[in-house]
């Protein structure tokens, strides 16, 4: 049985592992930004995100290991899903979907105006993922090389 657990910001290492697995995700989606996943590192988003206003990393459980996770945030009025992970072979579960319902109930309770996320070019096929969540597309964001 799937089990969620909210970490506190100390014990954020927990999720590194998944942390590494989401960035060869990305790694290998992309056509562009490639360089960038390579060059990031852990400590450096973590340093990042200890840096918000507010934070919360959900991680799911299964059969006594961590399948997935979600960090939120908070910024001002904005509420952000930084990152939702989900393992391969968990995908399909109900994980994504769970984990990404606590953190957006989480970002409501701080009282956002607005809940906003960015996909990684090269992952759009998680849009209609986040479309079925209620999210809708507003912008295109580029980066100048």
């Amino acid at each position: 049985m799937m089990q969620i657990r909210l970490l506190d910001k100390d014990d954020i290492d927990q999720i590194e592992t998944l942390w590494g697995e989401l960035k060869k995700h990305h790694q290998r989606l992309t056509e562009d930004f490639h360089q960038h996943y390579i060059e990031t590192s852990f400590t450096v988003r973590k340093k990042e995100l200890l840096s918000r206003e507010k934070l919360a990393v959900y991680v799911a459980n299964s059969g006594n290991r961590d399948i997935g996770f979600c960090i939120v945030s908070v910024g001002g009025e904005i509420g952000t899903v930084e990152s939702l992970y989900i393992q391969p072979e968990a995908r399909g579960s109900g994980a994504g979907k769970a984990l990404s319902l606590k953190g957006i109930k989480w970002l409501k309770e701080q009282a956002v105006k607005d809940i906003r996320l960015s996909v990684g070019q090269g992952n759009e096929a998680v849009l209609a993922f986040y479309k079925k969540l209620g999210f809708r597309q507003r912008a295109v964001v580029m980066q100048l090389f």
